[in-house]
């Protein structure tokens, strides 16, 4: 039976494992979200670049980006604006490592790395990805799919309802409550019941179809306090999803990779409605 639900919220994370934005209206183009992980900061390990996480720094998530006036604007405390338009991508290229994928990007000037580099007291190199978009593996993107610098999926849901339940767990643990912003979602659902998501196989919001297609594997990134950009606790929230949401693999999950079925615009307050569970 189709179930319609809602979206709760929207978000983007123009540089990846930075802070996000919450928008009222999210358009996808063919690799997702228009923005979303479209900027990464690097790092160099021996004779390659690497793409530079929260789980080693957690001091990424006082890094806020926004979009202002056709420009990515990139804010952190006690540092001046830093403000680049995002008609203008970098003619350089520089190919850099997400997890085990090497891909390419147009790599910023000097100073532009100097600012983020000064801030996180590390040498870093932020890009941008180019119009061609990465390919999203195979095994889950039939037919084929394009995604920017995600791990490897053009969007996450999650679930206020499921959300709800973790906090549940965690108050029995005398724990505080976690936002929704430390499981980095795209798509926020309410209306249902707690984990139904596990179930469903494609969903559609304003005409756009999404495949519900592999659960998200968390880190320890989700311990990172967004707020502080340090870890408070380094066992939770893991350690109470451990309890009960552990996978065949032996990972953590919580939310849903999806893959997009067109382009288009969704909007808080759209109804969701499950395709195929």
């Amino acid at each position: 039976m189709k179930q319609a639900l809602r979206i709760a919220s929207l978000h983007i994370y123009p540089i990846k494992s930075c802070a996000g934005i919450s928008l009222q209206a999210m358009e996808l183009d063919a690799g997702g979200p228009i923005y979303d992980r479209e900027w990464m900061l690097v790092h160099k390990e021996g004779e390659r670049w690497f793409y530079t996480s929260q789980r080693e720094v957690p001091k990424l998530a006082l890094f806020q980006p926004t979009i202002e006036n056709g420009n990515l604007v990139a804010r952190a405390p006690a540092m001046p604006d830093l403000v680049l338009p995002v008609a203008e991508t970098p003619a350089e290229k520089l190919d850099v490592v997400i997890w085990k994928a090497e891909v390419t990007g147009s790599v910023y000037p000097l100073e532009v790395n100097a600012w983020f580099s000064r801030f996180l007291e590390m040498d870093v190199k932020l890009v941008r990805m180019p119009e061609q978009r990465r390919a999203v593996d195979p095994q889950f993107a039939n037919p084929p799919a394009t995604t920017t610098f995600t791990d490897g999926f053009p969007a996450l849901l999650t679930t206020q309802a499921s959300l709800d339940d973790l906090n549940f767990k965690l108050a029995d643990n005398g724990t505080d409550p976690m936002e929704m912003r430390r499981f980095r979602p795209n798509i926020v659902v309410d209306g249902n019941a707690a984990w139904d998501e596990d179930h469903w196989k494609q969903i559609r919001a304003n005409g756009i179809a999404f495949d519900v297609v592999k659960p998200c594997g968390r880190c320890v990134m989700t311990t990172v306090e967004p707020s502080l950009g340090k870890i408070v606790d380094p066992h939770e929230p893991l350690a109470t999803l451990n309890k009960y949401r552990r996978n065949e693999a032996g990972k953590v999950i919580f939310g849903q990779n999806l893959i997009h079925r067109g382009v288009g615009c969704i909007h808080v307050g759209d109804s969701v409605t499950i395709v195929t569970h």
